[in-house]
Formats: C-alpha cells, structure tokens, sequence
C-alpha cells in the first residue's frame, strides 16, 4: 500500500496541474515579454486576410488533472502567448464550458498579426473581465450541482443494490 501511495504522489506531483496546451506554426519562447499589455479578444469572427495574417494556433484542453483550468486562467495564458508571437488579435475559434466530462474551460484560438496598423479590431465585451467573473460563477453552480447530483445518487444506487442483495 505504502508503494501505491508513494508512486500516486509521485505521478501527480510531476503532472501538470494547469492546462494542456497544443501550439501550431509557433514555438513557446521565454521571453520577458510585458503580458500586462491586453490584446484584444473576439469570439467567432472571420477575419479577412486583407486585414490581418495568421502567426499562431493554440489550443488549451485538459491535462487529466487540471485544477486551474478556469476561464480566467485560459484568457490569462492567451493574452501571454500571444505577446510572445507579437499578436496584435486573437480570435477564439472554438470553446467548451466546463460540463459533465470536464470542470474545466477549454478553447481553440488564432493569433493575428495586423498588415496595416489602422486595421485594429476591437476586443468583444464577452471576455471583458466582469462577464468571465459572471460566467465563472455560473460554472461553479453547475460544476457543484453536478458534484452534489453524483453523490446522491451514487448514495441512493448503492442503498438499492444493496436491498437487492
């Protein structure tokens, strides 16, 4: 027992406890780059070619033991890679609320580098900081409710098993 302890801790003390993350057509660097800078962040918009090139894909899932995994958490690293590749947008492709299958917020993103500088786009209000605190909030309802809903009825399933035999 004390083997299968030890090596428990063992593995999730090296696994991450944050994000996986998934870059395409960039590399991570470490640079000391300022990440207080907010680039802005739409949601679902076409952009045209004429107005901005693509630098960079990323994509944020769940590493099997996340615990910081939170909406907020995901904006945080987005806004920090894409200062590395010099971003002036990012654009959220695709996302997942945290539901059944994960507690976790995940998303698919693309950088974008502006060809003209007066072609800047605005970030959306969705990912303005008080609609994340908004959202986030709601996650944890549904994430506690679905906690709560599985011990009760894992409770009530093993009470009528029980009865069966």
């Amino acid at each position: 027992m004390r083997k299968f302890l030890f090596f428990s801790s063992i593995i999730l003390a090296i696994s991450s406890c944050s994000f996986k993350v998934n870059r395409t057509g960039y590399q991570k660097t470490d640079t000391n780059l300022n990440s207080s800078v907010a680039i802005p962040i739409q949601r679902y918009q076409p952009i045209p070619d004429s107005v901005a090139r693509v630098v960079g894909e990323i994509k944020l899932g769940e590493s099997g033991f996340s615990t910081r995994c939170k909406e907020s958490d995901a904006i945080h690293i987005l806004q920090r890679e894409a200062a590395t590749v010099g971003a002036d947008l990012i654009n959220i492709v695709e996302e997942k609320r945290p539901d059944v299958i994960s507690s976790c917020y995940r998303c698919k993103a693309t950088f974008y580098k502006y060809i003209k500088p007066g072609n800047a786009v605005s970030g959306s209000e969705w990912y303005a900081a008080k609609n994340i605190d908004t959202r986030a909030k709601e996650d944890r309802k549904k994430t506690t409710a679905l906690i709560w809903g599985g011990v009760i009825g894992g409770i009530i399933g093993g009470f009528l098993a029980s009865q069966l035999y």
